[in-house]
């Protein structure tokens, strides 16, 4: 099969701490959900919105870990880059290098202490579904490798907003 590459917000979040749909917030003139699908669509070959119902990938709420399994199970690639719906800065030159250290393996890449975006291949299901049985929730069960962060630019390209004071402080940037 040949390489397929497939971007994915994960958008199941509450939004409990933003006290609104986080997806729906704008940023720069634009809802956050539409800057990170632009972001993805310059380095996948198609972008899917992972989350609950209405999302083009459905999981059942219980965390990123089995969004993410979802995603994989869904057979709609061999590669995943897989953003969250409140990085409204994300750009091409933060998701490339994930791609770039890819391989065809199980490992999971994501940049230092940070387990979004991250790139993953199909490879890696069955590790995360053992992960999940093993009672494990977290995303970063699915980073093995962790690239440094040696650039401003993909420093800002990380930023969240999981609250309103986090989006008053990147409108302020």
């Amino acid at each position: 099969m040949a390489q397929r590459v497939v971007g994915a917000v994960l958008a199941g979040g509450r939004s409990l701490r933003m006290g609104t749909d986080k997806a729906a917030v704008v940023v720069d003139g634009a809802p956050m959900s539409l800057l990170v699908r632009q972001a993805l669509g310059a380095v996948c070959d198609e972008v899917l919105v992972v989350g609950g119902v209405g999302a083009d990938v459905f999981d059942d709420g219980d965390g990123p870990l089995i969004a993410v399994v979802a995603l994989l199970r869904s057979g709609r690639g061999t590669h995943f880059v897989i953003a969250a719906t409140d990085q409204p800065r994300l750009a091409p030159q933060v998701l490339q290098p994930l791609l770039d250290a890819h391989g065809d393996d199980d490992n999971g890449v994501a940049w230092e202490g940070e387990p979004l975006p991250l790139c993953i291949s199909i490879s890696a299901l069955p590790r995360l579904e053992a992960a999940i049985a093993a009672g494990e929730r977290r995303l970063r069960a699915a980073v093995t490798v962790w690239l440094p962060v040696t650039s401003i630019a993909v420093r800002a390209g990380l930023i969240d907003v999981d609250t309103p004071a986090d989006l008053e402080a990147l409108r302020q940037t």
